[in-house]
């Protein structure tokens, strides 16, 4: 037994031993340990049967899994719930070996479901089957075995719970999820009850019984009304999802002749729905909808069943689809317009909207009360048919924002409004912002501008209570004098879409279509917040005048301030790339040319490095240091009255400086390195190049060989150049001999 298995039988005899040796009424706050040790345990819980027989450790599995059993069938409610926590992380650990062997964990789970435990046992029984019927979805036999035959029983038990008025809001929410999990992949078994599924749907999203139901309830219950198009037989699923949109959008249209019927609506159907009939002036308000649901009555009532069927046919843009289907999107697009062609009136006046006198004010005031509601959901279906179309929606994305910002002036005021403008032209300004011109900016620039507000902090609001003067007296001086804030309600959603408009603004659109006192604002905005998003957008995309290719200043330095461990900072302070050369690219005739330049300054140092006769100096001496004054070296003249070396020779006749090389007995300089000997070269040519152009009187130039003292150092030093000399082969990294000479050019 190697040393992994035995530490995991270990571990598992001690949980064995805790779960024996704990109460029934103490076990579920040990439940949540067991079950995490669990994990360890997993490489003897998924060894095969084969494997383990007639082992310490197929005893132990053997005992635990008899444990697990018997707290399932237990009398109390604690042990039951224990049980179903155990066996659930027992299943995920040991895996298929496991799961091959759950069919009797799998029934005694479904009795549960059918027994009034409590809701939170239900909810982790239901969670518990789910999870164990996706486990079998690789393996067709298990499908067969377990999943099947559990279904069947599954689906109408949890039907008959969930609809039982007692359930509570969590056990709910659990089984509209698991439905939402498992009918894409067993959509014939959910087909037997699906009349009653829709039924159960109907009532949460529409609400007919009174219930209240959470905005989470209605998203499950949106997202399962699509997936029962899954359930249509002979793969018919595309024509019911087409069927089912197009039935949504009838009855909003139908809902919205009753509930805007105290306006005159400046709107003509491009779809061919019919007008509003002139029956609906008459009583109260109120609808019996042809779709299959139930009646409202009122406004409020009709409002709420408006925004209900909007969040309807968004469910349709974002859920997944049984298969390729197609999106009519001219119907939807006409609903929209119709929505958005109603408008809250400003400052008394009706602007785009015309009153009907026929019906009264109050419903009219009513109707406008809602109005902002419904154009928040409104736009929730264009961001969905933004998503779901990608660059498919550029073509219309013009058309949707004309629409919408006529919204806007007038409900600026409604949170929810803006939240959602924001995350629309977010969006769209990402697909057409770099195709928009200074003009098309025009009209987006109030929202912009409104960004800036929303994402801006506000001031917290101080306020001191009123005290006596002694006892305000005592605890200033005591240091306790008290001071109450109010901060007011932070919207962070509204913060966050303003937020990546702003960015998206900044890196999508051209930097000269916003106009500069709306930049500044921007960048000052950004610079408040410390928004790193903004700071890079900001800095990515510098503003420029109008008239003029200049930048302004950039925001740099505060992004490196405020976030300086930021992988994107480092990348703009410290860029590790080569550059990049942008500007004028060579052409082949430009290096053709290149090459013959090349070719002829070759040729040119070819003639002119014709070796020169050099004359012969005799042996070579001792080495010694001897320091070659170049030509541009000059020497200053010393204080003191004796002539050194150097001007002593200066005062010598020039005739003297010819014997240096004309007499062989002349002692000779050191071995010179091949440099020198290439200066030498190019010195005697300038020189006769010079006289040839002078003609005149010819001047004697030579070099000759000043000997200076020296010290023991410099000796040292020399012998040792000399050495390396000798044994050097002529590398580039040798140090050359320096020696000190006169100029050899006296006309210079």
């Amino acid at each position: 037994m190697s040393q992994s298995t035995a530490s995991s039988v270990a571990l598992l005899k001690a949980l064995n031993y805790r779960i024996s040796s704990t109460t029934t009424d103490k076990l579920p706050a040990a439940a949540t340990q067991i079950a995490s040790s669990l994990w360890n345990c997993r490489n003897i819980l998924s060894a095969a049967t084969d494997t383990k027989q007639n082992n310490e450790a197929s005893i132990v599995v053997h005992r635990f899994k008899t444990q697990l059993g018997s707290l399932l069938n237990d009398r109390t409610i604690e042990g039951r719930w224990s049980a179903v926590v155990l066996i659930k992380a027992t299943i995920e650990a040991g895996g298929v070996e496991i799961l091959s062997k759950s069919n009797v964990w799998v029934r005694s789970l479904l009795g549960i479901l059918k027994k009034p435990e409590p809701p939170t046992t239900r909810s982790l029984a239901v969670l518990t089957l789910t999870r164990i019927f996706m486990l079998t979805w690789d393996y067709s036999n298990l499908i067969r075995e377990i999943t099947t035959p559990a279904l069947t029983t599954f689906i109408p038990t949890s039907l008959a719970n969930i609809e039982n008025k007692r359930c509570s809001s969590g056990e709910l929410q659990t089984t509209l999820e698991a439905f939402a999990v498992l009918l894409p992949r067993h959509p014939t078994i959910f087909r037997a009850n699906d009349a009653k599924l829709r039924q159960i749907l109907t009532n949460i999203l529409f609400s007919a019984d009174g219930r209240h139901f959470t905005n989470e309830h209605r998203e499950v219950a949106n997202r399962l009304w699509v997936l029962l198009a899954n359930c249509t037989p002979k793969q018919g699923g595309s024509e019911k999802w087409e069927e089912t949109l197009k039935a949504a959008v009838t009855a909003a249209h139908s809902t919205s002749d009753r509930l805007f019927r105290s306006v005159v609506e400046d709107w003509q159907s491009t779809t061919g729905v019919p007008p509003p009939s002139q029956q609906i002036l008459n009583g109260e308000v109120q609808s019996e909808d042809g779709a299959g649901l139930p009646g409202w009555k009122g406004v409020y009532a009709g409002s709420e069943r408006l925004v209900a069927l909007l969040d309807v046919i968004a469910s349709h843009l974002t859920t997944a689809s049984p298969g390729s289907v197609s999106v009519r999107v001219g119907i939807v697009a006409d609903l929209l317009t119709r929505l958005f062609s109603i408008v809250l009136p400003q400052g008394g006046k009706f602007g785009f909207v015309k009153p009907n006198n026929q019906i009264s004010k109050d419903e009219r005031e009513a109707m406008f009360s809602v109005l902002p509601r419904i154009h928040a959901a409104g736009i929730d279906i264009a961001i969905s048919l933004q998503d779901r179309l990608g660059s498919l929606f550029i073509p219309c994305a013009q058309g949707f924002i004309d629409q919408i910002l006529r919204v806007f002036p007038s409900e600026t005021i409604d949170t929810h409004v803006r939240c959602t403008l924001y995350r629309f032209l977010a969006k769209a300004l990402d697909l057409i912002g770099p195709t928009m011109s200074k003009n098309d900016f025009v009209d987006i620039a109030p929202i912009v501008k409104s960004c800036c507000s929303d994402v801006l902090p506000d001031d917290d609001q101080t306020s001191v209570p009123s005290v006596n003067s002694n006892q305000a007296g005592i605890k200033q001086q005591l240091g306790l004098a008290q001071t109450s804030q109010t901060h007011p309600t932070e919207f962070h959603e509204l913060r966050i879409a303003a937020s990546t408009l702003l960015a998206t603004t900044l890196s999508r659109l051209d930097a000269t279509c916003v106009l500069p006192k709306l930049r500044a604002q921007i960048d000052r905005t950004a610079a408040l917040v410390r928004s790193h998003d903004l700071l890079l957008a900001s800095i990515l995309n510098p503003s420029q005048k109008p008239n003029t290719a200049r930048t302004q200043a950039s925001l740099l330095p505060i992004l490196a301030r405020t976030h300086p461990d930021s992988i994107s900072t480092e990348t703009l302070l410290r860029p590790r790339m080569p550059p990049i050369k942008t500007g004028y690219k060579r052409s082949a005739g430009d290096d053709a040319e290149d090459e013959e330049d090349e070719e002829d300054e070759e040729e040119m140092e070819a003639e002119e490095a014709e070796p020169e006769p050099i004359p012969e100096l005799g042996p070579e001496p001792e080495v010694e240091p001897v320091y070659e004054h170049q030509d541009d070296f000059t020497v200053s003249q010393p204080d003191t009255a004796e002539p050194t070396p150097l001007a002593a020779l200066a005062q010598e006749p020039p005739s003297s400086y010819a014997t240096a090389f004309s007499d062989p007995q002349a002692t000779p300089t050191a071995k010179r390195p091949a440099a020198e000997t290439a200066e030498q070269d190019i010195a005697a040519k300038r020189m006769r190049s010079e006289d040839a152009v002078g003609g005149g009187e010819q001047v004697i130039t030579t070099r000759t060989v000043v000997e200076i003292p020296v010290t023991a150092s410099d000796v040292a030093m020399g012998g040792a150049a000399a050495d390396d000399e000798d044994d050097g082969s002529g590398s580039d990294f040798e140090m050359p001999t320096l020696t000190a000479e006169l100029s050899s050019d006296e006309e210079e």
